[in-house]
């Protein structure tokens, strides 16, 4: 229902951000869910499962004590921890090698400013990372900790890549025919980046590493507006 960020687990699970504020999951083959996640949830947008199963749902609204990202334990649809964010909207989640959570964010206030913050497992506290960033959608962290972000800013939207400690980004990628980017997808073995275009319906896929002279090839176009993106043969933790 208004479908959001897609992810797939490493058992295959499918797992859905619904806009009207749950999360659904769908085992391998099945078109109904196993699971409903609700408590906690509002407008969320991406979902994604750490090593240790342990779900986390960045939430694109306040629940009251303001935007967060709610974690859920295995087989518990009942909110385990919340991590609280400086910000208006909690947008892409992924991890690094060493299980650390990076969350991208902004503040509308700020005219869409706003940061990516990092969590060490298990930690309720955060450390913003200190750049800038503009209205993020997608977020990946690659094997070498490089850090893609998607940034859909009126003036930018592009995919930025910074390098692992830099508070600005070493390339900006756009797509072509003026797509927007929405959510990114790397494959397991990091030699393939897909996005979803959101404006036009386009799923493009390039080589990896990005850089500026990346190309683009379109796969797919099934809808003139497309949300997320996930990868049976993605990145799981």
């Amino acid at each position: 229902s208004d479908p959001w960020g897609l992810y797939v687990d490493k058992n295959g699970n499918l797992y859905v951000a619904n806009q009207t504020n749950t999360v659904t999951v769908y085992p391998p083959g099945s078109v109904y869910p196993s699971a409903t996640y609700s408590q906690g949830l509002c407008h969320p947008l991406f979902p994604i499962v750490d090593r240790q199963g342990d779900l986390f749902v960045a939430n694109g609204r306040s629940c009251g004590s303001g935007p967060a990202t709610v974690e859920y334990l295995p087989g518990s649809t009942n909110p385990y921890h919340v991590l609280q964010i400086p910000a208006t909207e909690v947008d892409g989640l992924d991890f690094d090698g060493q299980q650390n959570l990076y969350v991208a964010y902004c503040v509308t206030s700020n005219r869409g400013h706003g940061s990516i913050e990092k969590f060490a497992p298990g930690s309720p506290q955060g450390q913003i990372l200190g750049m800038t960033v503009h209205k993020p959608q997608g977020l990946i962290v690659d094997a070498e900790g490089n850090i893609l972000m998607v940034d859909t800013s009126r003036t930018t939207r592009d995919v930025v890549v910074y390098a692992p400690g830099a508070r600005h980004p070493n390339a900006r990628v756009k797509l072509p025919k003026g797509s927007i980017p929405n959510q990114i997808a790397i494959t397991k073995n990091e030699d393939k980046l897909f996005v979803t275009s959101y404006n036009d319906g386009y799923v493009y896929v390039t080589n990896y590493p990005l850089t500026r002279y990346s190309t683009w090839t379109v796969i797919e176009r099934p809808g003139s507006i497309i949300q997320g993106v996930a990868l049976s043969n993605g990145q799981v933790f």
